[in-house]
């Protein structure tokens, strides 16, 4: 049976790729790979980039309104943009403030034999598993980065409702040393709240890679 460690590094991971915060003490760099793909790392993968912005309270220009009651793929595409930054940011108040009241998650890891899952609502996802997914990083000097790529959005004909599916790869480090690769498959869906554009659903299937 997988130990309570990999459980928690594991909803690190998804937390960590959809957006969801997790703390940590380093500088990270926000720069683009050779594909075009946006990556978040503890090392200056460019020099002529700049770490990523310092923490502040929200994203500049930010706005989860939904325009005239309708979602739209921009409208989405910011949101999940908006959410990684503040992963990156630690501001888990903020993330926590992009869940709707009835979200639910589950995380199913496919590197054990059976399959183990962790689910929940809202207040597992922003309370316990976040802070200690928080907790495990900070305690064991663990420095993440995170990879997401292949984002593809749809949007319901109405505009009420969209999911956006991607693959984002988590890498966890200690001492400079990779202790862990996770790569997961996830689909995000939202939905409209009181006219704010808002997470009702984080579904992600993982799979320890290194």
């Amino acid at each position: 049976m997988p130990s309570s460690r990999t459980h928690t590094l594991l909803a690190a991971a998804v937390l960590l790729g959809a957006g969801w915060p997790t703390a940590w003490a380093n500088t990270l760099y926000k720069c683009t790979d050779p594909r075009g793909q946006v990556v978040y790392s503890d090392k200056d993968c460019r020099s002529s980039e700049p770490p990523a912005a310092a923490p502040t309270k929200s994203t500049a220009g930010f706005n989860n309104a939904a325009v005239k009651g309708k979602l739209s793929e921009a409208a989405i595409s910011g949101i999940l943009r908006h959410a990684v930054d503040l992963g990156v940011r630690g501001d888990y108040k903020a993330q926590c403030a992009l869940a709707a009241p009835d979200i639910t998650f589950s995380i199913t890891d496919n590197s054990t034999q059976p399959a183990t899952t962790i689910s929940g609502k809202r207040r597992e996802l922003c309370d316990a598993q976040q802070r200690t997914s928080a907790q495990t990083l900070e305690f064991n000097s663990l420095r993440p980065s995170v990879q997401q790529t292949g984002v593809q959005i749809k949007v319901s004909a109405d505009g009420t409702q969209a999911t956006a599916k991607h693959t984002h790869t988590t890498t966890f480090k200690q001492h400079g040393q990779v202790v862990l690769v996770q790569t997961c498959q996830q689909e995000d869906a939202f939905g409209i709240y009181d006219g704010k554009i808002l997470y009702n659903s984080v579904k992600s299937v993982c799979k320890q890679t290194s």
